[in-house]
């Protein structure tokens, strides 16, 4: 039977919260496998919402007059989001609706930051009504790069600062500085990993299996191979100095990399001692999850390592 709505016919936040976990269990493998299918009170609840969409609107707007920051960061994405396909599925809707509001509290922290303001124009996503997955991507890409400079501020980095974006290829994402040194910093996401092997028990990832490793082995090569590229540009042009250290944060988003997160750092500190092929990137910020402290730092010389479990 389907939730009844309260409060003479508006639907409930709950409701929207269930249609929201239905709507990212079907997209994602991993969930949909350990859950065997979308639960019924999701699919009641989406049904709900599809069937009185405009109260669910007047509700979201409600939530966004509670939260100013991802109103005034994310408000235009937002809209355009809101005109096109897939909604419960995109993530800025589950930040609005998430009861801890990290993402509202992550902006506060960050928004006198030098710059930041730039990132509601870097983002722009697409205003096709079939093209909600380009806008999604657009928000999962800000909402890295807002995580990191969260990060960076958290682990007691200064002098922080959000390069504004320019039409030069050489151009880079953060400055800050840390213990005496100038750090630049290039966000990247990498995008999520399908197909992992699995342990024959508990819907986990097999961190052992070889074709798991060659996955993440892959994927950090792909990253690091163009993150080289634009930090030789942005030496060459003179952007940033070769004494700077040079660190590509990579902000992961599926469970198997997150889960294997040990064989990543292994594989990235590997690579990163390969000769001769990352000449301009000093460090490797692995960021698996929302925790700082578990994140992992990978550097060439020990005198740039950052130490996670310093955050507060």
């Amino acid at each position: 039977m389907k939730e009844q709505k309260t409060d003479q016919g508006r639907l409930t936040i709950e409701t929207v919260r269930k249609a929201i976990m239905g709507a990212t269990i079907s997209n994602s493998g991993e969930l949909y496998a350990s859950y065997g299918e979308i639960p019924q009170q999701c699919i009641d609840a989406a049904c709900i919402i599809c069937d009185n969409y405009a109260e669910f609107e007047k509700i979201l707007q409600e939530r966004l007059s509670s939260l100013p920051m991802i109103h005034h960061f994310f408000g235009r994405l937002i809209r355009n989001r809101l005109q096109q396909k897939g909604i419960l599925g995109s993530p800025i809707i589950r930040a609005i609706f998430d009861d801890g509001q990290s993402l509202e509290q992550r902006l506060s922290r960050i928004q006198s930051v030098p710059g930041v303001d730039g990132l509601r124009r870097e983002y722009r996503g697409s205003n096709h009504p079939d093209l909600g997955y380009l806008t999604d991507e657009a928000i999962v890409d800000f909402i890295a790069e807002v995580l990191v400079l969260d990060f960076l501020a958290r682990l007691g980095f200064s002098e922080i600062s959000k390069v504004l974006e320019t039409s030069s290829r050489a151009h880079l994402d953060i400055m800050a500085e840390w213990s005496g040194k100038c750090y630049a910093v290039e966000v990247a996401r990498k995008r999520e990993v399908h197909g992992w092997q699995m342990l024959p028990y508990g819907n986990l990832e097999d961190c052992d299996a070889p074709s798991n490793q060659n996955r993440i082995r892959k994927a950090l090569l792909h990253i690091l191979a163009s993150k080289e590229n634009q930090f030789s540009r942005a030496v060459e042009v003179g952007t940033i100095d070769s004494t700077v250290v040079k660190v590509v944060a990579i902000r992961t988003s599926d469970y198997g990399f997150a889960e294997c997160i040990s064989q990543a750092e292994r594989i990235g500190r590997e690579l990163l001692a390969e000769t001769g092929n990352w000449e301009h990137i000093d460090c490797i910020w692995l960021i698996p999850n929302t925790s700082v402290k578990e994140s992992r730092w990978l550097c060439k010389s020990c005198t740039n390592t950052v130490s996670s479990s310093e955050a507060t």
